[in-house]
Order: structure tokens, then C-alpha cells, then sequence
């Protein structure tokens, strides 16, 4: 079982508040194994949903971010069945940025992944380059 550290936990709160405060919604954490990471609401309606990463590095050391197709055509699919907005959201060690899902170009891609671990197929699959340049501050 894949327990959730203290301090990821800490930085995932830090986030949802955010998004509360920025949004003007209620932000609640989705399931482990669920499509994405947060769904947000207002009124008791859904309002947008939301996939977060966490990198350990300044947004400005590398000019893209990977983000899962997989994971991208699931976000857009349910933004679509929902009818309401999908996010990407990326906290850097220095700021946290945002995405709308339906302005990601999914053309942009490619083969990318973890390769230091043996016998582990998945982790290796097609990978969406976001450009940062694009992507609006959260915090």
C-alpha cells in the first residue's frame, strides 16, 4: 500500500487552499486511484477537476513539464463528460503554476520515463512536454 508522506500531505493542503482561496470554490482530495487528484466545487456542484505534480526543481531550469497522455486524455475525457474545466497544476520549488488541459498540445510528445528501475515496463510511456512559458502563477 503507497501511503502519502507528512510532508507531501502538507504541500497537497498548502495547494487545496489555494485553490479555495484563488477560486472561490471547495477543494477536495480525490482517491489514490482515481483519474485525477482534486475536484473542486461550489454550491455542491463540480466545478473543475485537477491533476497535480510536484517537482523538486525551479520552474525555470527546464522550458517543459511532462504530463502523462494517458493521463491528459483522461483529464480532457472527463472535462468533457463533467462540462467542466480540467487543470493541470505544477509546484515547483519556487512557484506553483497552472494549465487548463484543453490548452495543452498533445502533439508535442514523446517517449519518457523512469529508466532506473529494472523490470518495471510502465514506467516508460508517452509523455505531453508542456511548455511552462505557457502556464498562469497559482502562487
Amino acid at each position: 500500500m503507497i501511503r502519502t508522506r507528512p510532508k507531501d500531505t502538507a504541500s497537497e493542503n498548502e495547494i487545496a487552499e489555494l485553490m479555495e482561496t484563488k477560486w472561490n470554490c471547495q477543494v477536495h482530495r480525490t482517491g489514490y486511484l482515481d483519474a485525477w487528484d482534486y475536484t473542486g466545487t461550489q454550491n455542491g456542484r463540480t466545478v473543475f477537476i485537477a491533476e497535480l505534480k510536484t517537482r523538486n526543481n525551479p520552474s525555470t531550469q527546464y522550458p517543459t513539464i511532462y504530463l502523462s497522455a494517458h493521463k491528459w486524455f483522461r483529464l480532457l475525457q472527463a472535462s468533457t463528460g463533467l462540462d467542466v474545466p480540467a487543470i493541470f497544476i505544477a509546484r515547483f520549488t519556487n512557484t506553483i503554476l497552472y494549465q487548463p488541459i484543453n490548452k495543452i498540445d498533445a502533439r508535442k510528445s514523446t517517449m519518457a520515463g523512469r529508466t532506473d528501475r529494472t523490470g518495471a515496463p510502465n514506467d516508460l510511456e508517452l509523455m505531453i512536454l508542456v511548455p511552462i512559458s505557457d502556464m498562469s502563477c497559482l502562487a
